[in-house]
């Protein structure tokens, strides 16, 4: 089994992190003098939204957001409220924690596949990010643990991938285990059919995929 990791999603849990640490720093320490709260803060806020829209759930962003807000508040507002910035800080740093040993956890062979979401709803959804070249709705959807091996109207994800020459699209597909060793009704592979519409960089991604795993099933 090869095991790929996303290393975006583990940097910008990172990320979040340290600068949630800094801002919280800056005002007692020599931190403050290089880069002001302020700033921290507002990187803050920005990746924080980045992520939502890229990398994470929705109600661990929440979770995020909050303990991160939390653990920046004026102290006299952190007063006023009861809060702690020093536990909400803790807890942040405890959240991001599990996250990341969760995640490494799920990438472990168990030899136990969690079955994959196949409906028609699904599918559309898959079919038409893939039309638009939807990135951002992809990564959403293969997180949601689709499908994404299926024939609709005679023609399969990675067809439609390599006919409108999406490389970004084709990488991510083959990164998440579409199988491009198949052929269409015309007798035609993904690779094939790239070529055919001139579309060379998607046949280099293929045939590169095609030398790294040799062995891979149909």
């Amino acid at each position: 089994m090869k095991i790929q990791v996303k290393f975006s999603e583990i940097a910008m849990l990172t990320i979040v992190v340290v600068l949630s640490i800094a801002a919280n720093l800056s005002e007692h320490y020599e931190i403050g003098n290089i880069v002001s709260r302020k700033v921290l803060l507002t990187v803050l806020t920005a990746t924080i939204v980045i992520a939502l829209f890229h990398y994470l759930r929705l109600m661990l962003f929440m979770t995020i957001a909050a303990l991160a807000v939390g653990a920046n508040l004026p102290d006299d507002l952190a007063s006023s409220l009861g809060i702690s910035p020093a536990i909400m800080l803790a807890f942040l740093g405890l959240l991001i924690s599990v996250s990341l040993v969760s995640y490494f956890f799920k990438l472990l062979p168990t030899g136990i596949e969690q079955a994959k979401i196949d409906t028609a709803e699904s599918r559309k959804s898959v079919l038409a990010a893939i039309m638009k070249g939807d990135l951002v709705n992809l990564h959403r959807l293969i997180g949601m643990n689709v499908e994404l091996n299926f024939i609709q109207d005679g023609t399969m994800p990675v067809f439609i991938a390599a006919e409108n020459g999406y490389t970004d699209v084709m990488q991510i597909l083959v990164h998440h285990g579409a199988k491009f060793r198949v052929q269409n009704s015309a007798g035609k592979t993904p690779i094939e059919v790239a070529l055919d519409k001139g579309y060379t960089r998607i046949a280099e991604i293929l045939h590169h995929a095609a030398e790294a795993s040799p062995a891979s099933p149909v």
